[in-house]
C-alpha cells in the first residue's frame, strides 16, 4: 500500500486528481487537496444516488468512470479502503493513494467552520484520529493494534427503538453483562493486544448498567489504550458520584439526541460540562436501515462485497465472554439466529493462543457468516428516521429478504 503523497503529478502530465469518496470526510479531503495546489477533476462515489450531482463544486460519477491514468485519493474514513482500492485496480488504475499525509499536513481545524460539516469539531477530530491510527497500524504488521472495541455492558435499554442497529428491539428478556466474565474478558483482551485506540462502552443503554464503575476501574488499570467513549441516548443522568468516574481526560461521553425521547440529553450535557467531563452532544435524525435480520440469500462473493464495504468490519465487539468481528454478528449470535458461526467469534476466557485467534478475527476476515443476514452497513443503504419507538420487543423471525 502506497500511502505516501508524491509531488510529481503535474510533471507526469495529469489533468487533475480524482477524489474517491464524499460525505463529511470527503469535504475535509477536497479542501485539503485544493490547498496543496492540486486540481480536482472529478469525485468518485459508489452510491448511485450521488451520481450526476455536484459535491464541493465537482461532478460526482461512478467507479466505471475511472481510467488507468487517473491519480486517485481514497477519501474514506471507514475501513473499506481495501475494497475501494480493489475497485480502482480492477479499472487498471496505477496511482492510488491514502490521504494520511494530506491530513497530517493540512490545517483543516482552522477552516472547519467553512466546511459545512454535519460533524462537530470534536467529532471530526475523533474520526480523523481513528483514521490515522488505522493507517499507522497497517504499517506495523508485527503489532496487534486494534482501532475500536465495543464493550457491551447490558442488553437493557431505556428506549425501544424499532431500527436499532445493535438489534436491541429483538431482546424479549434483556440482561446485563455478567460482571466477572466481562472483567476477565477485558483483562485478557488488554494483555493480548499491543494497543487499542478506542474502547466504546455501549448497550442497550450503558448508563442503566450497575457495572459502569467496575468496568472503568478495570480499564483504568491498563495503559495500552487511548480513549474511552460512552455512548448514551440522553435518557439517564447518573448520580454525581458515578459521573465523577468520567472525569478522566481519556473519557468522552457521547450523547445521541433523538429529540423528545432523549428527554434528559441537555441536562446530561450540562452536567458533564459542570463537572469538566468531555462530552459530545449530537442531534441524530436518521440512521442507516441496518436494524433488520433477514436471510439475504446472497452468494459468497456478494457477501464478501458487503463485508468489504462495511463501516464496522473492524469494530470488534465484546459480548458475554466472546469477541466478535462486528456488532451485528455479536447480537445475531446472542439472539440465537446465527447458525454455524464459530468463525465469527473468539472465546475470550481461553487464554491459550488468544493473540493469534484475535489477530485472525481482526485482520484476516474477508466475510462473516452474519453478513448473509445483514442489510450491509455502508452509505448506500436506505435511511430511516432515528429513534422511532415500539411499545414491545419485535418478534424475531428470520425470513428471506
Amino acid at each position: 500500500m502506497d500511502s505516501q503523497l508524491t509531488t510529481n503529478f503535474k510533471l507526469r502530465g495529469t489533468e487533475g486528481v480524482v477524489v474517491f469518496g464524499t460525505g463529511n470526510f470527503g469535504k475535509i479531503i477536497v479542501r485539503a487537496i485544493s490547498d496543496r495546489g492540486l486540481t480536482i477533476k472529478k469525485i468518485i462515489d459508489i452510491n448511485t444516488s450521488n451520481h450526476e450531482t455536484i459535491f464541493c463544486g465537482y461532478p460526482v460519477v461512478g467507479p466505471d468512470e475511472l481510467t488507468e491514468n487517473d491519480v486517485v485519493f481514497l477519501a474514506t474514513n471507514i475501513s473499506n479502503r481495501k475494497f475501494l482500492r480493489k475497485l480502482c485496480k480492477d479499472k487498471k488504475v496505477l496511482s492510488i493513494y491514502d490521504v494520511d499525509k494530506i491530513l497530517r499536513e493540512s490545517r483543516w481545524p482552522s477552516y472547519y467552520s467553512e466546511l459545512d460539516l454535519e460533524w462537530s469539531l470534536d467529532r471530526a477530530q475523533e474520526v480523523i484520529d481513528l483514521y490515522l491510527f488505522d493507517i499507522d497500524s497497517e504499517s506495523e504488521p508485527l503489532f496487534l493494534k486494534v482501532k475500536s472495541l465495543d464493550v457491551v455492558l447490558t442488553e437493557r435499554c431505556s428506549l425501544k427503538c424499532v431500527d436499532c442497529s445493535n438489534l436491541m428491539q429483538y431482546y424479549q428478556k434483556p440482561i446485563g453483562a455478567e460482571v466477572e466474565i466481562l472483567v476477565e474478558s477485558l483483562k485478557n483482551f488488554f494483555e493480548t493486544v499491543d494497543f487499542v485506540s478506542e474502547l466504546r462502552l455501549i448497550g442497550g443503554e450503558p448508563l442503566v448498567s450497575k457495572n459502569v464503575e467496575r468496568v472503568l476501574d478495570t480499564i483504568y488499570s491498563y495503559s495500552n489504550f487511548d480513549k474511552i467513549v460512552l455512548y448514551t441516548n440522553g435518557t439517564v443522568v447518573p448520580k454525581e458520584s458515578i459521573l465523577k468516574k468520567f472525569q478522566d481526560p481519556r473519557v468522552w461521553v457521547k450523547i445521541s439526541d433523538y429529540g423528545p425521547v432523549s428527554r434528559k440529553a441537555q441536562l446530561l450535557a450540562d452536567t458533564c460540562k459542570s463537572l469538566s467531563i468531555n462530552c459530545i452532544h449530537e442531534q441524530v435524525k436518521e440512521w442507516e436501515d441496518v436494524g433488520r435480520i433477514l436471510n439475504r440469500e446472497r452468494t459468497l462473493e456478494q457477501n464478501k462485497v458487503v463485508f468489504g464495504n462495511c463501516c464496522v468490519n473492524d469494530t470488534l465487539t465484546l459480548l458475554h465472554g466472546h469477541l466478535y468481528a462486528c456488532p451485528f454478528s455479536a447480537h445475531t449470535d446472542n439472539l440465537g439466529v446465527l447458525k454455524n458461526a464459530e468463525t465469527d467469534k473468539v472465546e475470550m476466557l481461553v487464554s491459550e493462543g488468544l493473540k493469534e485467534r484475535v489477530r485472525s478475527l481482526y485482520k484476516d476476515k474477508e466475510v462473516l457468516v452474519a453478513c448473509n443476514l445483514c442489510n450491509g452497513r455502508d452509505h448506500i443503504v436506505a435511511k430511516v428516521i432515528a429513534g422511532v419507538q415500539t411499545k414491545s420487543p419485535l418478534r424475531l423471525e428470520v425470513t428471506s429478504a
